[in-house]
């Protein structure tokens, strides 16, 4: 798995229910980006860059008066790679409108508690941003769940397959089949 990012949004790793942080914030606060932001030529007020950016980091973030990128912001990304495990079963990214009204840890529970349930990552992807909104998230709020394998836990597909109109004969019958192998242990 390779990743590349830059600003304030977050890619976390679910293995076996346990989040693992793959990237870190670009933000002028944290002492990395404000040594690279100040060898730019940019200056950091009040930990924002030139007192008004909270990322270091970003594509399209120009001066509306000049419409040059400040000095300082920087458009080159953080690369990472990491092999991708049998154990791993999701990668989950996030804008900062999730993270500030959702904890990591929340967060991976939330949607695999969906995966685990419906096996649908776009319903666990909604199942993230509904609870950020609800929670009166003050910035733009997206989540993606890329799922890498499957979670070991029973899965039962009703909901999904409401969405995508099954019968209510098979609905019933996926409803029972998944009672019978819960029972059966």
């Amino acid at each position: 798995m390779h990743l590349a990012w830059l600003g304030d949004c977050r890619a976390v790793l679910c293995t076996g229910g346990v989040a693992e942080v793959l990237t870190r914030e670009h933000c002028a606060s944290s002492e990395p980006e404000r040594r690279r932001v100040l060898r730019d030529g940019g200056q950091v007020e009040a930990g924002r860059l030139w007192g008004f950016l909270q990322v270091s980091r970003a594509l399209g973030d120009l001066d509306c008066a000049t419409g040059r990128k400040p000095a300082g912001l920087s458009s080159h990304p953080e690369l990472a790679s990491r092999e991708v495990r049998p154990e791993d079963e999701f990668v989950l990214l996030g804008t900062d409108g999730l993270w500030e009204t959702v904890d990591t840890a929340e967060a991976v529970r939330l949607a695999r508690d969906e995966l685990r349930t419906y096996a649908d990552a776009s319903m666990a992807s909604e199942k993230l941003v509904e609870t950020a909104l609800k929670r009166h998230a003050d910035d733009n709020v997206t989540a993606v769940v890329v799922q890498l394998n499957p979670i070991a836990e029973d899965v039962r597909p009703l909901r999904s397959m409401k969405r995508h109109g099954a019968s209510l004969a098979d609905l019933v019958a996926a409803e029972e089949a998944a009672k019978r192998k819960e029972e059966a242990g």
